[in-house]
């Protein structure tokens, strides 16, 4: 009689081959990632599966390793969904394709190459460069003059934040310019406070929430906040005052899930989807004083279990 032990362990190694040899068979890959993928809905959800997936490709080829068979099987029935769909190309996908075609093809020398020999496309004007001097110089300012805003500033504050990190690189950022006092106003509602209303200009930060899955939910304020550090910190070196303000009302056991109801007026008003959450705001304007240097608490406070 064989031992019971090898017994089971030749059973689940048989087992480990049967199924590797179905996950490589065409018709039960495209069904396993069918099931897999049943619940993404919309052109947006097709399109952050592709990048998070390239991005799970593009973290093994930048340590110079193999890039897993399943993402690569995983991103071909994506781009196969993204065809039949009829879903645009955009530079988000070249790029995902590009990922994916060195890491199916072994081309990870000259993904190591192309990525020491591009230079930066961003050119920091001298008064920009100090970094440094911006981080800590920069305010909340609270009172701003009537001047106002040059919109092709802000579009250029924009430009410069979007090249903040997000999950899987997402980007999945938007911002809702309002100017108008009647507008101002709908967002009474939604605040604390109020003495936003004087600002010239109000950004409201938008983020998809689609693309993250459930228990990835509180990825949207943590690239959210990346990227309103980037407009904080440009808006300061062009000159303008800034001040961060969070909305209220959240549902705040559900992550990011908000009482729509709540937020119904919201959505109507300024024609927005369900899709979107409002994450915080930036009041904006040429300010009028500069408050006083906050204290900062010394690095022995923040720096913990330094034996």
């Amino acid at each position: 009689m064989g031992n019971p032990g090898h017994e089971y362990v030749r059973s689940t190694m048989k087992l480990k081959n049967i199924n590797g040899i179905l996950v490589r068979l065409p018709i039960i890959d495209r069904l396993f990632y069918k099931v897999k993928h049943r619940q993404i809905k919309g052109e947006k959800g097709i399109r952050g599966k592709i990048q998070q997936v390239a991005h799970k490709i593009d973290q093994h080829i930048s340590k110079n390793a193999q890039a897993p068979y399943d993402a690569i099987k995983e991103f071909e029935f994506l781009i196969n969904e993204m065809q039949h769909r009829k879903i645009a190309i955009d530079e988000a996908i070249c790029w995902s394709l590009t990922i994916f075609a060195i890491g199916k093809y072994g081309l990870q020398n000259q993904y190591f190459q192309n990525l020491i020999n591009t230079p930066s496309s961003i050119e920091i004007p001298d008064e920009q460069a100090n970094l440094l001097a911006s981080i800590k110089d920069r305010r909340s300012f609270r009172k701003w003059t009537d001047e106002q805003i040059d919109r092709d500033d802000i579009k250029e504050v924009i430009e410069i934040a979007k090249w903040a990190p997000s999950s899987c690189n997402r980007q999945l950022w938007q911002v809702l310019l309002i100017e108008r006092k009647q507008d101002k106003e709908v967002l009474l509602e939604y605040f604390n406070n109020n003495f936003w209303l004087s600002a010239p200009l109000l950004m409201v930060i938008l983020m998809n929430t689609q693309p993250y899955h459930e228990a990835e939910k509180h990825y949207t304020y943590l690239d959210a906040g990346a990227f309103i550090q980037n407009v904080l910190l440009t808006l300061h070196s062009k000159g303008y005052g800034a001040c961060w303000i969070g909305f209220m009302k959240w549902n705040t056991l559900n992550n990011v899930n908000i009482d729509t109801n709540h937020y119904k007026k919201f959505y109507e008003y300024f024609r927005l989807n369900s899709e979107v959450v409002p994450v915080s705001m930036i009041a904006v304007g040429k300010p009028a004083i500069k408050p006083k240097t906050p204290f900062r608490q010394s690095i022995n406070n923040i720096i913990i279990g330094d034996h």
